[in-house]
């Protein structure tokens, strides 16, 4: 059994360090695909001093999350993998992560893909993983599952750890590497369904992972409203560009009110100063 971690990077070596660390340690032989996306931390030549046999992709920067991880996947699937497991490197893995998704997998009886869930490593509530329409007539309400000790059918899945199989991969294909930063993620999953391919959430949690902090991003109350318009329309925000591909692509006209609504929701709360 063949299987590729894929991961993108910036400036957070330990992080970093310590995902690669992780990957390492668990019960199969993971080979490790990393995109640095131009770190002035050193990270590329701490990886390659470390972990020799780990293999770098370098870029000068601008690429950020979801085409870091393009690049990476194009890397990865020209060795014909059996597995590619799509990580973030802010994980920190259970030693038992890879046989929790392995055993998930064989448990929803293949041609599918495992969504890793996890937990805070303070309150252990859950953080990320694989969540659920709320209502089929609003596409912007989601709730995540929490593990129950059986694989469970989900809508979206976080890429946090996202285990994707052979069968996937030749029937979907890579990660689109048009979307400036986040979205790639969920649109995958747009692209799952759409193949009636399904995804599951893993039995039990797969490692800790806290959740992004809103100090700092358009949600950040404390900011001026100039500021938070700014962060707003920013890669690492809501760019008006991949929200209007990711609705378009997976929606067409149903999704464009969905759109509408989610940035004058957006934009009622920082023109009233709230966080959001």
């Amino acid at each position: 059994m063949k299987i590729a971690a894929v991961l993108t990077c910036f400036n957070r070596k330990d992080k970093t360090l310590n995902c690669i660390k992780k990957l390492m340690h668990q019960y199969k032989t993971i080979d490790i695909y990393v995109c640095d996306d131009g770190s002035t931390d050193h990270t590329s030549e701490a990886i390659k001093k470390k972990y020799p046999n780990v293999k770098v992709i370098q870029s000068n920067g601008g690429l950020f999350w979801s085409k870091g991880m393009f690049q990476g996947m194009k890397a990865a699937v020209t060795k014909d993998y059996d597995f590619y497991l799509m990580v973030n490197d802010d994980v920190d893995f259970y030693d038992n992560m890879l046989e929790i998704m392995l055993n998930s997998y064989e448990s929803a009886n293949g041609n599918c893909s495992i969504v890793g869930s996890t937990q805070s490593s303070f309150s252990k509530k859950l953080t990320y993983g694989g969540s659920v329409l709320k209502t089929k007539l609003n596409i912007n309400k989601k709730f995540l599952l929490s593990p129950t000790g059986k694989v469970q059918k989900c809508d979206f899945a976080n890429w946090n750890c996202f285990l994707i199989d052979k069968f996937t991969i030749d029937n979907v294909g890579l990660i689109d590497n048009a979307y400036e930063h986040g979205i790639g993620d969920f649109d995958y999953s747009c692209r799952m369904k759409k193949k009636n391919i399904p995804m599951y959430v893993a039995t039990d949690y797969i490692g800790t992972c806290e959740r992004n902090p809103i100090k700092n991003t358009f949600g950040d109350n404390e900011l001026s409203i100039k500021k938070r318009l700014s962060l707003l329309l920013s890669a690492k925000g809501l760019p008006i560009k991949s929200s209007f591909r990711f609705y378009w692509k997976n929606y067409k006209i149903i999704g464009v009110p969905f759109l509408l609504w989610m940035y004058l929701r957006i934009l009622l709360s920082i023109s009233l100063n709230k966080p959001c």
